[in-house]
């Protein structure tokens, strides 16, 4: 009924009582509607499948204009005009977002509200430079026994990352989703501002990969030697910050061995990157050539010390793969692994 009086202009009653006691949101949806570019059912369907497409691939909304996308689309509907790239950029994408969220609720109000299915709901935060985002994931298997991930939303969230903010976007969620949190279990990492999500229902744990996370590094300053060891591998890894060159052969060495490439500071963390095949390659490069890497050369003492980085972290990515996939290894297990590790950490891996 709202976009019906606020299409044909009229005068009705319906749109009195807007006027009177929501006149706040019948502007904002007006300024909203003013965006639509007036064209044809079929022109707007186009332009919402091109939306579809871009930012399911990444593609820049500037290319909206791109003279051989207009040629296509020419050649296969001379009826339909394309939208400009204001127009595209925030009506269609609105548009998009609209129906996407529509259909999200549809399915979650079908397979899990319907049927009073339990969940769990994954939130994280992640952060570049100034500006902080926070996501939600809902994970459910239907009655089929079909897995289901529905990301529920993803938005900027630059507030303090305190307990009570996170309770409330969350909580918020799941009153718009009408999900009965007695059905629901709220996973996140162990970082004490989470804890408030167990207020919500009582019923929150600890992600698996943050747990072993968490275990792996606990238990690895109890060996004997390892912080001073893994000390030394910091410091190593700070000489040998790949230049530019080295970075694209590094890369280049990776796709070849259908691995993704990291840079070498990560592997003194204890979430390790698994490109030991490349990463072994570039060592024997910068070895033969005896490259020098921010002005301090690769010398022997360098070599062994990138030797036994390998091999440590190789050995412990496969641990760790071990902890993420089972959460019923022990922490003795963990230690006793380590301590193999440490035992054959100076033997040479060529």
């Amino acid at each position: 009924m709202l976009n019906y009086n606020m299409v044909t202009q009229s005068t009705s009653s319906a749109k009195n009582h807007l006027i009177n006691f929501h006149y706040d949101k019948l502007k904002d949806e007006e300024k909203r509607r003013k965006l639509f570019p007036k064209m044809s059912q079929r022109n707007k369907e186009v332009n919402i499948m091109l939306m579809r497409f871009f930012s399911s691939v990444g593609i820049p909304f500037s290319q909206i204009r791109n003279p051989f996308l207009v040629e296509l689309l020419n050649f296969l509907d001379k009826s339909v005009v394309l939208s400009d790239e204001k127009t595209f950029r925030t009506t269609c994408l609105f548009e998009l977002y609209d129906r996407e969220l529509g259909d999200l609720k549809k399915r979650i109000k079908e397979d899990v509200v319907f049927n009073n299915l339990s969940g769990s709901i994954s939130t994280d935060i992640m952060s570049k430079y100034n500006n902080s985002y926070i996501t939600t994931t809902l994970h459910y298997v239907d009655k089929q026994f079909e897995s289901h991930n529905e990301v529920l939303n993803m938005s900027p969230f630059n507030v303090e990352h305190t307990g009570k903010e996170i309770k409330t976007y969350v909580s918020q969620i799941v009153i718009d989703l009408n999900l009965n949190v007695n059905n629901i279990q709220f996973v996140a990492d162990s970082a004490s501002n989470n804890n408030k999500l167990s207020e919500i229902n009582g019923n929150k744990t600890d992600c698996v990969v943050h747990t072993s996370n968490n275990l792996f590094s606990a238990v690895i300053k109890q060996i004997p030697g390892m912080k001073a060891f893994m000390k030394n591998i910091n410091s190593l890894a700070k000489t040998l910050q790949f230049s530019q060159k080295t970075q694209r052969i590094f890369e280049e060495l990776c796709s070849k061995n259908c691995e993704e490439p990291g840079c070498l500071a990560t592997y003194t963390k204890t979430r390790f990157n698994s490109c030991y095949l490349s990463f072994s390659k570039l060592l024997k490069r910068e070895k033969s050539v005896k490259e020098l890497n921010n002005g301090i050369q690769f010398n022997e003492e360098g070599w062994k010390g990138a030797k036994e980085m390998y091999s440590l972290t190789k050995a412990m990515d496969d641990l760790y793969n071990k902890l993420a996939a089972n959460q019923k290894i022990t922490s003795c297990y963990v230690v006793g692994a380590i301590r193999d590790i440490w035992n054959t950490i100076s033997s040479s891996i060529y």
